[in-house]
């Protein structure tokens, strides 16, 4: 991965198996990660990041001048590597990346658990407005100069579903902050060991 092949801290938890976090635009799935991780020294891949450092360029840029097809190729090549990583990560995956069979299919040859981070597409739309916002140009097709992207955003919504759908675990993002929710996701993930009291 990098150099230092993961974002990661003085372990004091371990997994028994890879985990996968998995949300839609909006869910907030690197933060949750990087919160877990915090805590835990659980080591931790953002897959996204991964991807611009191994291109040299930011995931609008990928797609705008080599098409989604590279950006899949090489999430597919990020996840195949992290899920080798020992000892086992927490892979935060990118909002597409269960839309790729062989990104699917790795996971599931690994044993990885796929956690869902779920809420109404209108609060993920409503979370990701400011984001998207400052990126209102065709390297965001579905929130344009001309349009909210309200519909783009629900039919890339419902195209996604069905692999959030395949999670082994499902957190409700309704009614819960940042803490909280890393919290959640903690007690859901196979730990198999605590070294010492977790923060």
């Amino acid at each position: 991965m990098y150099d230092d092949p993961y974002y990661s801290h003085h372990a004091t938890r371990s997994l028994t198996r890879p985990v996968a976090l998995a949300g839609f635009i909006g869910s907030g799935a690197a933060a949750v990660g990087h919160a877990v991780t915090a805590r835990t020294g659980i080591p931790l891949v953002d897959l996204l990041r991964w991807v611009e450092h191994a291109r040299g360029k930011s995931i609008a840029n990928l797609v705008l001048h080599e098409g989604e097809c590279a950006l899949r190729d090489q999430e597919r090549e990020g996840l195949r590597r992290a899920l080798t990583q020992r000892p086992h990560p927490l892979v935060v995956l990118g909002h597409g990346t269960l839309l790729s069979p062989h990104c699917r299919a790795l996971l599931a040859e690994h044993q990885a658990m796929i956690v869902y981070l779920r809420a109404p597409l209108a609060t993920l739309a409503e979370r990701a407005r400011d984001q998207i916002s400052k990126v209102r140009t065709k390297h965001a097709p579905y929130f344009t100069e001309l349009s909210d992207g309200a519909a783009d955003l629900e039919a890339l919504f419902a195209a996604r579903l069905p692999g959030y759908l395949d999670a082994a675990v499902t957190i409700d993002l309704a009614e819960l902050n940042q803490h909280s929710l890393a919290e959640e996701v903690l007690r859901a993930l196979p730990v198999a060991q605590a070294l010492t009291t977790a923060g």
